[in-house]
This record gives structure tokens, C-alpha cells and sequence, in this order.
């Protein structure tokens, strides 16, 4: 197996820019995470706006998508799923180097309860259920 770096390199060619702003060519250095997360925010806020300003009469109107003919409200779902995939993907490797769970659920009495009370902000907790 080749390192991953040289992997990234061979796919994106030499110093071609991401959509993440950062050069394929840097796997030596790595973003920041607090740069990452931001970068995330602001995706997942983007996104957010986006779907906040669709009328719901038009999630069932056709589009075509890299070919594929679909209903917005199928591209929706379809990238919600895509999403969740690489959020599972981002928490097993996260699992797989620290050795142990994340902690975001107990197992007690055979059922699980949430332990994940979100961020300092607030923005997201157990109890908001």
C-alpha cells in the first residue's frame, strides 16, 4: 500500500487547490482542527439557509443531477446520507486511534442513554429531547 500522501498527490496532480482551499500536496501539513470545524460550520449554516428558503411545493419538481434525474427532495435525502456516511467514517477512525468509545452513549440495564450534552454554546444536548 502507498502512503496516503502519495495517493492524495497522484489524484489531485501537484498543488492543485481543494475545495477546501487547502493544496492536495500538503500531506505533511495538516489544517488546523478548529479551521476544519469552522469550515464545517459554515457548510453545515450554508446549508441550512438553503433549505430554509426552498417552497416546499417544489421538493417534488425534477432535476438532473451529475446525470441522474430526481426530485430535489430525493437530492436532499441523497445528501443527508452522504453526510451521516462521512460522519460514521470520521468516527471510527477518531474510535479506532484513541482505542476506546467516544462516550456518546452508557449501556445500562440493556439500553442505551445519551451522554453527549454538546458544546460550551449549548447548541446541542441529551435533554432536548
Amino acid at each position: 500500500l502507498e502512503p496516503l500522501g502519495a495517493q492524495r498527490q497522484e489524484k489531485c496532480g501537484p498543488n492543485r487547490p481543494t475545495s477546501t482551499g487547502y493544496s492536495c500536496n500538503n500531506a505533511v501539513e495538516q489544517p488546523e482542527a478548529a479551521d476544519l470545524l469552522a469550515g464545517l460550520a459554515r457548510a453545515v449554516d450554508e446549508s441550512d439557509a438553503v433549505l430554509a428558503a426552498l417552497d416546499p411545493a417544489a421538493l417534488e419538481s425534477r432535476v438532473t443531477i451529475q446525470g441522474v434525474d430526481v426530485t430535489r427532495m430525493g437530492a436532499i435525502y441523497h445528501v443527508v446520507e452522504h453526510f451521516a456516511m462521512h460522519t460514521g467514517q470520521i468516527l471510527w477512525i477518531v474510535k479506532a486511534r484513541m482505542g476506546r468509545e467516544l462516550g456518546f452513549y452508557a449501556v445500562a440495564e440493556g439500553k442505551a442513554r445519551a451522554t453527549w450534552t454538546g458544546t460550551d454554546e449549548g447548541e446541542a444536548s441529551s435533554d432536548d429531547e
